[in-house]
């Protein structure tokens, strides 16, 4: 049986096993397309990260509740990133 590779452009979710903090990424390309990089520190080699980069992809992410962040503090972060 072969393997069909994805021509759809890539849409990608991840998150938080508590729900708290989610990711999404998109991208014109497909997901054959987006270069998969390991990184070997001690916390990525735990948790099996995989990471690409694309410059003309968007990354969304989505923070419900925060007892670290303020108000002022999350408009820091919506202005520096």
């Amino acid at each position: 049986m072969a393997t069909e590779i994805s021509t759809k452009p890539t849409q990608l979710r991840g998150g938080r096993h508590c729900g708290n903090i989610e990711f999404y990424f998109s991208s014109d390309k497909v997901i054959a397309e987006l270069p998969v990089r390991v990184c070997k520190c001690t916390f990525c080699t735990k948790h099996a990260a995989r990471h690409t980069s694309e410059p003309a992809g968007q990354l969304k992410v989505v923070i419900h509740q925060s007892p670290f962040l303020t108000t002022t503090n999350m408009e820091q972060v919506r202005l520096n990133y």
